[in-house]
């Protein structure tokens, strides 16, 4: 990955060494991967990281379902990210929801400072969420170009 993101740097002919990539840090559990890469230049601004993983697979026994989270600081904005794999199958809206609010209720228990996923300034929740909208392909497009939310639903 490092080595990707810096030839994109290559290719711009950027060669200052300060705006080069690094790998900060990350984690995995399962399938899932999260990582902070980061330009050397912010490096000593990134601050109060913490890296953790939830297990929400079969009541939190099993690495299966469940997220890869970190928190970080830069100046005086905090950032949170989930990698989450939630249960699939259809109709098992709820019991992903529950999985979510579990993985935030979760994430960050350990961590110094802010322990809340909600009290970030920037949240990114990704990954395999499992949702689904019931609808025909065209039929979603034409909601979401409208901006027919409620439809979504």
């Amino acid at each position: 990955m490092i080595q990707a993101l810096n030839r994109v740097n290559q290719l711009r002919q950027i060669f200052n060494e300060q705006e080069t990539f690094a790998f900060y840090q990350g984690k995995t559990m399962g399938g899932c991967f999260i990582g902070l890469f980061a330009k050397r230049k912010i490096l000593d601004r990134i601050k109060d990281l913490y890296v953790c993983k939830v297990k929400a697979g079969m009541g939190g026994l099993t690495k299966n379902k469940g997220s890869v989270a970190l928190r970080f600081k830069i100046d005086d904005t905090t950032f949170a990210f989930f990698n989450c794999h939630l249960s699939a199958g259809k109709g098992e809206v709820e019991k992903r929801a529950e999985m979510l609010r579990m993985i935030l209720d979760h994430a960050f228990k350990k961590a110094k400072g802010l322990y809340k996923a909600a009290n970030h300034d920037v949240i990114y929740i990704f990954g395999d969420l499992n949702f689904r909208i019931d609808l025909k392909n065209k039929e979603a497009r034409e909601a979401i170009q409208a901006d027919n939310i409620d439809f979504l639903k």
